[in-house]
């Protein structure tokens, strides 16, 4: 038996919130305030596991998979899909050109690390979902970023505008 349960994310409230799309102004993706929304969102979906576990509802041996959906924040991902950010507490994408004062003839690519984000609240919210164990439990993220009016319509196309990602710590 596997179990999915779907959220969709939402814009937040206060200091913190995912701004609206200023459109016909070029302004940055507000990457870590989508990180915010996303990590509540799934951070809501497990504690439902959590008390379904205890209410006997899902057995520990069950498959159970969140389901997101983020296409109320508008902003597109910039790169990466931005779950795959929150899951494994990958930061931004960097070049390493210069060692030493020496220019490489062979540039370092790289990703760096982000653990965690912190709110205006002075809290920190982890960005590494999948790396803890304590979400073993949770087997697989299926992750949409495009509004339902925008999925496609074709049968060959569809399955095109979604990623599932796998819990590597899965049960």
């Amino acid at each position: 038996l596997t179990w999915i349960e779907a959220i969709v994310t939402d814009k937040g409230k206060g200091s913190d919130k995912v701004p609206e799309m200023a459109h016909g102004i070029v302004t940055d993706v507000p990457e870590e305030k989508m990180l915010l929304r996303i990590s509540n969102a799934l951070d809501k979906k497990f504690k439902k596991y959590q008390t379904e576990l205890v209410n006997k509802i899902v057995k520990d041996s069950e498959s159970y998979v969140i389901a997101l959906n983020r296409s109320p924040l508008d902003h597109v991902d910039p790169g990466l899909p931005l779950i795959l950010k929150a899951l494994f507490g990958i930061g931004h994408q960097a070049l390493r050109i210069m060692v030493g004062g020496v220019r490489q003839e062979n540039p370092e690519s790289f990703w760096t690390g982000r653990p965690k984000i912190g709110k205006r609240s002075c809290n920190d919210v982890p960005m590494l979902f999948f790396e803890d164990e304590e979400h073993a439990g949770i087997s697989a993220i299926i992750y949409c970023a495009d509004n339902i009016l925008n999925s496609p319509r074709l049968p060959e196309e569809m399955g095109e505008n979604f990623v599932v990602v796998h819990n590597p710590l899965a049960k």
